[in-house]
């Protein structure tokens, strides 16, 4: 089996001039195509960065796209890693920019100037007390998104070793 990375939009038809060429045999080509794919939406413009299956066909233009097994599918693997690691890090980043913020705003509605105000207004302290709660709770949701991406990384890892063993 072999695969190809899109670089620019494209749709089926010009995917399968690339690949294939003209002839008779093309038709039923871009059928195994788009059985082999069916993470990709054929009837739009597929986007750059797609990776696209493409199965040994006579006629299939070597050139045009690489084995899946060896360089390519570890060039694809390192890229899969890489992009979910930036993601992770700027997840991170955005949640110690966001925690710091907080911690900011917690120390101010804290302060004895804003308890005093408190005192004479009940309705103020309802507020503050509801502002309070959705700060912990995005803390909340900011921990589980860090531990959602953690296991989404862990998962693909282990998909990624489990392709590259199938693909020898």
């Amino acid at each position: 089996m072999r695969m190809i990375v899109i670089k620019q939009r494209t749709d089926l038809q010009a995917l399968g001039a690339q690949l294939l060429g003209a002839g008779a045999a093309r038709e039923g080509a871009l059928q195994s195509l788009q059985r082999l794919n069916p993470h990709v939406d054929f009837k739009q413009r597929i986007e750059p960065g797609t990776v696209v299956l493409v199965p040994e066909q006579p006629g299939l233009r070597e050139g045009e796209s690489a084995s899946v097994g060896g360089e390519a599918f570890e060039s694809f693997s390192e890229q899969v890693r890489t992009a979910l690691e930036a993601t992770a890090s700027r997840v991170r980043s955005g949640h110690e920019a966001r925690l710091a913020q907080q911690k900011d705003v917690v120390a101010v509605l804290k302060s004895p100037a804003l308890k005093k105000m408190l005192e004479s207004d009940p309705d103020l302290k309802k507020d503050l007390d509801a502002a309070l709660q959705v700060i912990k709770d995005d803390q909340q949701a900011a921990k589980e998104s860090e531990k959602l991406l953690r296991t989404l990384q862990d998962q693909s890892a282990a998909e990624l070793a489990s392709l590259t063993q199938l693909l020898g």
